[in-house]
């Protein structure tokens, strides 16, 4: 089964879709669709740091990486979905990636920090996984 999803108001404007598999499920998203928006629509969640709807997607955390089969991993924040495209989002490896990328980040942070956000750090969320 497969479902189709809106995507960005950029990619929704465009007619032409792609299909593509994550996880084993298929989906159908208008062309420039990230694999990030792509799998949220389908209600998986890929952990993304430097991820703010309000601005571009830039790739830098790094947490938000999936396997598409190349020889290295892809930010999906900022790599579109194509067509035929098989994306693994989540495996041990993947797991095992992101929690040295949020030991690595972890180790840079104060152990208190000077001003606690009220909704808390996404930070200290992944590295309490």
């Amino acid at each position: 089964m497969s479902e189709t999803s809106p995507a960005s108001p950029a990619a929704a404007a465009s007619n032409e879709r792609v299909r593509l598999t994550i996880d084993g499920r298929e989906i159908e998203v208008p062309v420039g669709t990230t694999i990030w928006e792509a799998a949220r629509a389908l209600g998986i969640h890929i952990p993304a740091l430097c991820h703010d709807p309000r601005f571009r997607p830039v790739g830098v955390c790094r947490l938000c990486v999936v396997d598409v089969g190349g020889r290295v991993l892809a930010a999906s924040c900022v790599r579109p979905a194509e067509a035929g495209m098989k994306v693994t989002a989540t495996s041990p490896a993947l797991d095992q990636h992101r929690k040295v990328l949020t030991a690595l980040l972890m180790s840079d942070q104060p152990d208190e920090p000077a001003a606690p956000r009220p909704e808390g750090s996404q930070l200290r969320a992944l590295a309490d996984r």
